[in-house]
Formats: structure tokens, sequence, C-alpha cells
């Protein structure tokens, strides 16, 4: 995954899946692709997500913009994503 481009979205609701989080962060900036990594045993998401845009200067403004957004009562942590991380 491109790091310039991609985003750590975290503290995730259980609620949260793939279309939520694409159609909120559609609202601030173009979105490439979600993904939500998911447990192997039981399928549900692990409370964090990778969201990718199409440029850096979309990712730069969203990582502005959407740190702290409350989603499903919590507070959405986004951050750069380094090598599948947050950083």
């Amino acid at each position: 995954m491109d790091t310039e481009t991609s985003l750590y979205v975290g503290n995730l609701d259980a609620q949260v899946d793939d279309a939520l989080l694409y159609e909120l962060f559609l609202q601030l900036a173009p979105v490439s692709s979600v993904r939500l990594p998911r447990d192997r045993v039981s399928g549900t998401h692990q409370g964090f997500a990778f969201v990718r845009f199409p440029s850096s200067a979309d990712a730069e403004y969203v990582l502005k913009v959407a740190d702290g957004i409350v989603l499903y009562g919590r507070s959405l942590r986004v951050d750069r994503e380094r090598n599948g991380r947050r950083h």
C-alpha cells in the first residue's frame, strides 16, 4: 500500500463496515479503497481500517479534518499509515 496516500483509521465501533467508511470519507475526498482487517476466526473487524486516496494531497486534507470525528459514540483516530500500521 502506498503510504503517502493511505491513512490508518482507528477506534472503530463494531457496527462500522467497509461501505460506511467509504461513504464517510467520500464526503471529504475521493476514496480509492477501504481495507478493514478482520479476525480470521470470528470474522469481526479488529477496530481499525486503512483508507486509500488517489493523491497524497487528498490524504493530507483528510488527515487534517477527520481526526476526532465521532462515529457511533467513538472518536476516530486518523493517522498516517506506515507499512500496514499506524504511525
